[in-house]
């Protein structure tokens, strides 16, 4: 493996290793906490898009709420695909089923996380995070150039 490649995965490692941070640890803010940040997102986007305050606050704060574990996910989808595939440019092997299984331990350890919390945990979420990174994924495979199997 070269150093170039090497490098590539190391930083790839690190920004999925930054996600995953940023996944848990908002996971692990209790309920008053978690609700006080999107309260406040959620006020600045009614803001920006509502000015006449047509649209119901608690069905933006959903939007919003949901909007964010999907987009959460989708960025941690990404960040697997990408280093999945600098793994496989270097190992000359496939490792094709590494991000939606990773991605799916993360979405069910987030949820476990948040049992502890205090805010509950649910398998719609589960399904919803899982959903965002197959997105990326599925985004990821379909715009990687195809390699030619004889030349690995």
């Amino acid at each position: 493996m070269n150093t170039k490649a090497k490098r590539r995965i190391i930083i790839f490692s690190i920004l999925t290793a930054f996600m995953l941070a940023f996944i848990w640890g908002n996971s692990v803010l209790d309920r008053g906490s978690s609700g006080h940040l999107s309260t406040y997102i959620t006020e600045i986007i009614k803001k920006l898009f509502d000015s006449k305050d047509k649209l119901d606050f608690d069905t933006v704060h959903a939007f919003v709420r949901k909007t964010a574990h999907f987009l959460e996910f989708f960025t941690l989808g990404l960040m697997f695909s990408l280093l999945k595939n600098n793994i496989e440019d270097a190992a000359g092997k496939s490792f094709a089923f590494l991000p939606p299984f990773a991605a799916l331990f993360s979405a069910v350890t987030d949820e476990y996380i948040q049992y502890f919390t205090g805010r509950g945990s649910a398998v719609s979420d589960i399904v919803l995070d899982f959903a965002g990174s197959l997105a990326a994924i599925l985004l990821v495979f379909a715009f990687s150039p195809k390699k030619d199997k004889n030349k690995r």
